[in-house]
């Protein structure tokens, strides 16, 4: 009977594995503070399993217009979501702003392409205020590894983002654990 739980332990925490990707970044502006731009995020896979790059809590810019390209839903006010749905597309989401002295977000990358060992190009997010020679943000996924994270010097983490399957797991391990000592 031990050996039931304790597999079902084991699967509950590799089913917490492919827990989201969380990045929190702040970007330093204060060179174009007062100037206009447009802020270009895209995501997109080489690979066929569904998975998203969600952009939330942003502020620090004023917002103008936007335009998206490929398969993107929803606003900086609130949250976008961009979901690549095929090798050729190009995910983009363009957004008109006015900086200020720096701009904040959160990133959160999710789905099956995280963890797919058979997908072997991964996937890219990249942030770059358009008409700049570089990427202020990269993050590389390319599953079995850890992240290719590449930041600008402009570029800081911010209060790194919990992941929810790692208080999850120890909350629900611990006292499994417990349980099955006590039970000996």
């Amino acid at each position: 009977m031990n050996k039931i739980y304790l597999l079902a332990a084991m699967f509950g925490a590799l089913a917490l594995e492919a827990a989201p990707l969380n990045f929190s970044w702040t970007v330093n502006t204060a060179a174009l503070s007062g100037q206009s731009g447009q802020l270009s995020f895209q995501y997109n896979t080489s690979g066929t399993d569904a998975t998203t790059a969600t952009i939330s809590e942003f502020s620090g810019a004023a917002l103008g217009s936007f335009s998206i390209l490929g398969n993107v839903t929803g606003d900086l006010s609130s949250s976008v979501v961009i979901s690549p749905t095929n090798v050729v597309a190009l995910n983009e989401f363009l957004q008109d702003v006015t900086f200020g002295d720096s701009f904040q977000f959160v990133l959160t990358l999710a789905g099956d392409l995280l963890d797919n060992p058979l997908d072997f190009n991964g996937s890219q997010f990249a942030l770059q205020i358009l008409g700049s020679p570089s990427l202020l943000v990269s993050v590389e996924i390319i599953p079995g590894l850890d992240p290719i994270v590449s930041l600008d010097a402009s570029v800081t983490e911010t209060n790194p983002v919990p992941e929810p399957g790692t208080a999850l797991l120890v909350f629900v391990a611990v006292p499994v654990g417990f349980w099955l000592r006590r039970r000996r």
